[in-house]
């Protein structure tokens, strides 16, 4: 059986992604995902969650543009790169408008788990990696 592991926020946008868990588990399992549902706890607690991540088939992030950032922090530093989704609960979402979500969390993982793999470039400031963007003054 196929492992997918959710790392959501707590805190992210409207504080909504824990009454949504109930079917978002029922979506995924539907998949023949076995699942495993992770609760991020302080800033950066996702990289250090992917950095020690078995080998498992899907990571879904559930935050906003800055927790999948950080899922995306830790998977840079694996020697094995794990195969990474975003489903946006923040308030701006940005990278969910770049990937063609919507606002419906729901509809986002169907969308998520129905869709194509699509390369992402990662931009790197004094090795410190980005996904969207980077500020400096």
């Amino acid at each position: 059986m196929k492992k997918c592991v959710v790392i959501y926020n707590p805190n992210s946008g409207h504080k909504e992604v824990r009454r949504y868990l109930p079917e978002i588990e029922k979506i995924i399992r539907k998949k023949d995902y076995d699942l495993e549902i992770i609760e991020t706890k302080y800033k950066g607690h996702a990289i250090t969650l992917v950095k020690e991540l078995p080998n498992v088939d899907l990571v879904m992030s559930f935050g906003g543009d800055g927790t999948f950032n950080e899922i995306m922090t830790g998977n840079l530093s694996r020697k094995e790169k794990l195969l990474l989704t975003h489903i946006p609960v923040g308030t701006t979402n940005d990278i969910g408008g770049m990937l063609g979500y919507t606002k419906n969390i729901l509809e986002n993982v169907k969308l998520s788990l129905n869709g194509t793999i699509k390369n992402f470039d990662i931009g790197l400031i004094n090795n410190n990696p980005f996904i969207y963007v980077a500020g400096f003054g």
